[in-house]
């Protein structure tokens, strides 16, 4: 999977791996959250309680980068 911007490419790649895929699977392809659960052998809460974290990481990160 791409990600076109540079700075979101980055920031997504400072994440844990769970964190990346969880991101990836449910912004870019699309995934609900009890299939990215199941993909990855973790409840859905769980995978609802990962992606707020890393959505919390990845603002900061390019809230950082960008200035704002």
């Amino acid at each position: 999977m791409t990600v076109a911007d540079p700075d979101m490419a980055d920031a997504i790649r400072a994440l844990d791996a769970d964190g990346q895929a969880i991101v990836l699977l449910h912004y870019f392809a699309e995934w609900p959250d009890g299939r990215i659960g199941t993909h990855l052998g973790i409840p859905r809460s769980t995978v609802q309680f990962r992606r707020n974290a890393a959505l919390r990481l990845l603002r900061d990160l390019l809230e950082g980068r960008c200035g704002q």
